[in-house]
């Protein structure tokens, strides 16, 4: 083996690791944050907060990916990726204030709020992955 795949090996290894941290502290804060307990609900078989929090994740791991492609270092990666998780934030708490009745329509099972409110966190990862490729 040369050194260089040996060296890229370990880059891969620490990228990725900390992409699973971010992706781990993401899926943590989003999930505390709603009002509602979407793993339950999705075990329970709620597709409405399947599509939220797969549009949710997606959003969030887009920049995260681009931030990664592009970075300087880990450093970069860490603090962009802190930025990304905070405008997923943001758009769900607008979407709840804006759209009072979401909360309750996710967690009643009604799929198109759930297909709404993922769809803009999507489009909000692509902008936010977007704005980070400098």
């Amino acid at each position: 083996m040369s050194g260089g795949f040996v060296a890229g090996i370990a880059n891969f290894a620490i990228y990725l690791g900390t992409a699973l941290v971010l992706f781990a502290v993401f899926l943590f804060v989003y999930t505390r944050l709603t009002p509602y307990r979407e793993l339950e609900l999705i075990r329970g078989g709620n597709s409405a907060a399947a599509c939220s929090l797969g549009g949710a994740i997606i959003g969030f791991v887009l920049p995260v990916a681009s931030v990664i492609a592009n970075s300087v270092g880990l450093l970069d990666v860490v603090m962009w990726s802190v930025v990304a998780m905070a405008i997923q934030v943001l758009l769900f708490v607008v979407v709840w204030k804006r759209f009072a009745d979401i909360v309750t329509s996710i967690h009643d099972g009604r799929v198109s709020s759930g297909i709404f409110l993922g769809a803009l966190s999507v489009a909000i990862g692509i902008l936010n992955a977007s704005c980070l490729t400098y």
